[in-house]
């Protein structure tokens, strides 16, 4: 069966006699290709009469502007447009996800400052988790305890995000 045979005979009956809606979020939809995004559409299209499926996609807008052809614009219905994160927003969530993934002791104040910085460069927040991510591993490669600048700037040399796929 193809996915949009699953779903108009399996997903949507299901839907529809339970009373259930479907709210599908997909991050970076851009990832996809053109003919895959117009299958997306096409769940919604399979149930025009009843609302039981909603999407909503999330793309940086550079990388949704190369993606959305003109078939593809007259189907969305709603955009919105999000600001870029503040210095201060990049920092408070590199410090939160650093909690999550570090133990305290591993890195300080200095070192969230510094990525954040680096971050806010480019406005992007998927280059500073991938720093964090990239320090964390030197530094437990050297058996080092603690997150040094030259660790953050060697982290910072080997991460690009934008064309990594498991980002």
């Amino acid at each position: 069966f193809s996915l949009e045979e699953k779903i108009s005979g399996i997903l949507l009956p299901y839907l529809i006699e339970h009373d259930i809606h479907l709210l599908l979020i997909l991050d970076e939809i851009n990832r996809l290709k053109g003919d895959e995004i117009n299958s997306l559409f096409s769940l919604v299209e399979l149930n025009t009469n009843q609302s039981h499926i909603s999407m909503i996609f999330i793309s940086r807008p550079t990388e949704w502007q190369i993606l959305i052809t003109p078939e593809l614009n007259q189907k969305i219905t709603d955009t919105i447009s999000l600001y870029p994160y503040t210095y201060e927003q990049l920092e408070a969530i590199l410090s939160y996800r650093m909690s999550l993934a570090l133990h305290p002791s591993a890195y300080d104040e200095d070192i969230i400052k510094l990525v954040g910085k680096i971050s806010a460069v480019d406005q992007n927040i998927r280059l500073g988790l991938e720093i964090i991510h990239r320090a964390g591993k030197i530094t437990e490669k050297k058996n080092l305890d603690f997150i040094e600048p030259e660790h953050i700037r060697a982290a910072k040399g080997h991460s690009f995000p934008e064309i990594r796929q498991e980002i």
